[in-house]
């Protein structure tokens, strides 16, 4: 889909379809774009995430670079697209290596203009290039299913912090209440000193205790 494609779209609209419905940041395509982003990326005002549709579009995604921008998966945001790709990160792409090196190599010992390894280069760049577009095609295309299938759009609680397993964290706690007769609820064994279970011989035992053992 092309920028232009909407232009054309809403020229060609009847009037009648020109105002769906009477808000204003809506017409009948989706949200109504406001900004270049939105005419670069066009899917940014047609779904936002899982369970869009065209009769509850009320949202508008931020824009890019903002927060929030990226789409989400379990309320966190997901950003590893061009770690996916190879674009970045560890296991980055290293496309020509070995051109650029010969030509760096013929560079350094001087002496001749290296024409052989400039062409060398030259024609594996142009195939590179090819491979680079073909790679942020199908990479702008994943993110497109990607927030159209599997983001929720940061609607969803957060799950990667201790406070959000509170609940989680309560019922083990009321599992060794209930072992101890109801008692001491979150309460913890004493930590016993590194080598204390292998010097103590007689006394109490060697091995830590429900607290309401002691």
């Amino acid at each position: 889909m092309k920028s232009s494609d909407i232009f054309h779209a809403c020229k060609y609209t009847p009037i009648l379809l020109k105002s769906r419905t009477n808000d204003s940041g809506v017409n009948q395509y989706g949200l109504r774009p406001v900004n270049s982003y939105d005419y670069l990326n066009p899917t940014n005002l047609v779904n936002f995430g899982r369970g869009t549709a065209f009769d509850n579009l009320g949202v508008r995604r931020s824009e890019r670079g903002q927060i929030d921008s990226a789409p989400s998966l379990g309320g966190s945001p997901v950003f590893t697209q061009a770690k996916l790709l190879g674009l970045s990160g560890d296991d980055q792409l290293r496309l020509c290596e070995a051109e650029t090196t010969q030509l760096r190599m013929c560079m350094a010992k001087g002496g001749s203009a290296c024409e052989r390894e400039s062409l060398l280069l030259d024609a594996c760049l142009s195939k590179v290039g090819h491979l680079r577009r073909a790679i942020s095609q199908a990479g702008s295309e994943f993110n497109d299913w990607f927030i159209q299938n599997v983001s929720d759009n940061h609607t969803k609680p957060f799950q990667h912090r201790p406070h959000d397993w509170r609940h989680y964290y309560a019922q083990e706690k009321l599992v060794r209440e209930k072992q101890q007769n109801g008692h001491a609820y979150g309460r913890r064994p004493k930590e016993f000193s590194f080598g204390a279970r292998y010097v103590k011989t007689e006394g109490y035992g060697k091995r830590p205790r429900l607290p309401y053992n002691k």
